[in-house]
Formats: structure tokens, C-alpha cells, sequence
């Protein structure tokens, strides 16, 4: 008999979690099944108040459960790739908070297993799924963008707090892992390409983690792109510009359910279009409703590992060889 309903549980209570709680609760096809802590009284606790089924003192006892089908994984960066393989090793299907891992040695390593294993991972790049960037996407592909040559991007969130795990060596992302991840991913999904060559200018912190980075990237002749990530600024905003029109868009990385529009110049006209995107559901629920229908329909999720590898591939590159500022 073929399962209908995936039973998910998630390792670790941060706060980062409120995003899928409810779009698994929501989905016909999921269930929120199990959470895991390193505490037992915290993961009780936190079970209570959130609606799961079960609570566990550790990881592992979570992972040891048969009836656990998927894991979100949104455990410090530092910590992903170890809890992936074991996730795997366990039989879970994994949906794995960005960035995924900070090199690219160790997805390529998540990426063996898992097909080893027969099992699903993916990187939760869920604005991706949402209407507002599948419409950005679809203006760049159609004539009234043209041929895309340049994209500029930017995504920032102060850190005030110097005990922030995204701070912290060995387990933070830094600025790239955490924001910068989704400038670099916009551009490549923008493109549909790798970059060919990129330079970066980082400045690193008293603990030597990335707190702001500038980056050029050149995809092909006449098409580039720029970015900018920082922990000690807020905002983001992104400029395309083709061959036949312009786009300005404000938060493009928005994956809220409601009204949003984003600006298209056609040729040199300076009045714009205002292209308005209604979104009857956000990213997340997007993302979840894929993955688990892709475990259960046995097929591919909307996102690869490849394009995984391509992001930090890049990434990496950029953290230990961008030029110090």
C-alpha cells in the first residue's frame, strides 16, 4: 500500500522554523510529526506550544524514529553537512535550511550518499517557488526583457548581536552562507548559467567572519552582474537589465502571501509598468508541498543539488579568496 501522508520532523527549536510549522500543518499530504532538541524538557516544551505529535531529547533518538518520512534540517550551518548523512543514513528524506553546507567537498558528498541511499535532499531556496520571483523569471525570458546583461542584487540584515550563531566560527554562515547565498543564487537563476569568473571584496570581523561582500561576476559576453550582502545594513533590492526593457524590484526575495509589484521600463521609456503579483501562497508552502509530493510521487523536487553546488561552489571561493577590505 503506497503512503499518502508524509510524517515530518525537524532538528532543533529555531526560531527559523515558524516559516514551514504551518505550511506542514496546512498541506492535506503532510503531518507535523516530531521535533528534536538537545534538551528534552525544551523539545516538550516546544512541542506543546507548536502542535507536533512527538518530542526528543537529541537528534538522534528523532532520526532513530521509523515513522519520521522527512527532516527539516535548520540547525546552525556549521552543522548541516554532519546531520544530513546522518539524516540519510537513517532512511529521511532532507529539506535543509540555506546555505546547505560552506563547501563544496561536502555537498558533493551529501549528493553521493543520497542517491546511494535513494533519497531526496534539497535546499530550501523557497523563493524560488513563489509567484513573485516566477513572474521576475518570466519577464526575463520573454521579449520584453530580451537578451539579459547585467543583474545587481542586494540582500542585507544587521546583526546587532555578537552572540548570534551566524557570528560564531565553525557554526555561523557569515554574511555570504546566510544572505549573500541568495544575491548569488538570484543571478544564477536570472542567467540560467554558472559564472565564468567572479572578484569579490570581503570584510571579515575580529573572528575572521564575513561581514559584507561586494562581488562582480561575468556569466558571458556582455552579460554581468554585481552584488552586495551585509550584516551591518538591512534591505534588499535588485536591478535587471535586457537588451529591450529594465526591471526594479524592490525585496525580490519576498515569499509573503498577498500583493507585491516590481517596475518594467520597456525600451528607453522612462514610465513604468507596474506589474503587481498576487500570491495566494507563500514560498514556504510552496516548498513543502513540492518536496513532500516528490517523496511520495518518487520523482525529482523543483530544486537540484546541482544547482546547490553551483551556489556554493561559488560561495566558498568568495569567503576564502575575496580580496580583505
Amino acid at each position: 500500500m503506497s503512503k499518502e501522508i508524509i510524517n515530518w520532523g525537524i532538528l532543533s527549536t529555531a526560531q527559523i522554523n515558524r516559516a514551514v510549522i504551518d505550511p506542514i500543518k496546512k498541506f492535506s499530504k503532510s503531518h507535523l510529526y516530531a521535533v528534536a532538541s538537545r534538551n528534552q524538557e525544551k523539545a516538550e516544551n516546544y512541542a506543546k506550544e507548536k502542535g507536533f505529535e512527538k518530542a526528543y531529547g537529541s537528534y538522534e533518538a528523532l532520526l532513530q524514529d521509523k515513522a519520521v518520512d522527512a527532516v527539516y534540517i535548520s540547525n546552525p550551518n556549521g552543522l548541516h553537512h554532519e546531520w544530513i548523512i546522518k539524516a540519510l543514513e537513517h532512511g529521511k528524506h532532507v529539506l535543509c535550511e540555506k546555505s546547505i553546507t560552506t563547501n563544496e567537498k561536502d555537498i558533493r558528498d551529501i549528493k553521493a550518499v543520497a542517491a546511494q541511499k535513494g533519497l531526496l535532499v534539497m535546499e530550501g531556496f523557497m523563493y524560488r517557488y513563489h509567484a513573485f520571483f516566477q513572474k521576475i523569471l518570466e519577464y526575463c525570458r520573454s521579449d520584453k526583457m530580451g537578451v539579459i546583461q547585467n543583474v545587481q542584487v542586494s540582500r542585507c540584515s544587521w546583526q546587532r548581536n555578537p552572540d548570534d550563531i551566524r557570528l560564531q566560527p565553525g557554526l555561523g554562515p557569515g554574511a555570504m552562507g546566510d544572505v549573500g547565498c541568495y544575491c548569488l543564487n538570484f543571478c544564477r537563476s536570472i542567467f540560467d548559467a554558472e559564472p565564468k569568473s567572479w572578484r569579490a571584496f570581503v570584510r571579515y570581523n575580529d573572528k575572521d567572519i564575513d561581514m559584507e561582500t561586494t562581488a562582480s561576476l561575468a556569466f558571458g559576453e556582455q552579460q554581468t552582474a554585481q552584488f552586495f550582502c551585509s550584516f551591518t545594513s538591512d534591505g534588499s533590492f535588485a536591478s535587471i537589465i535586457g537588451a529591450n526593457g529594465r526591471l526594479s524590484i524592490y525585496e525580490p526575495f519576498w515569499v509573503g502571501a498577498g500583493e507585491r509589484e516590481f517596475l518594467y521600463y520597456p525600451g528607453k521609456s522612462h514610465e513604468p509598468e507596474h506589474v503587481k503579483v498576487n500570491a495566494e501562497k507563500t514560498g514556504h508552502c510552496l516548498e513543502i508541498e513540492d518536496f513532500t509530493n516528490a517523496i511520495l510521487e518518487k520523482r525529482k523536487p523543483y530544486l537540484s543539488l546541482d544547482d546547490s553546488i553551483g551556489n556554493v561552489r561559488v560561495l566558498e571561493d568568495i569567503v576564502e579568496k575575496g580580496i580583505s577590505i
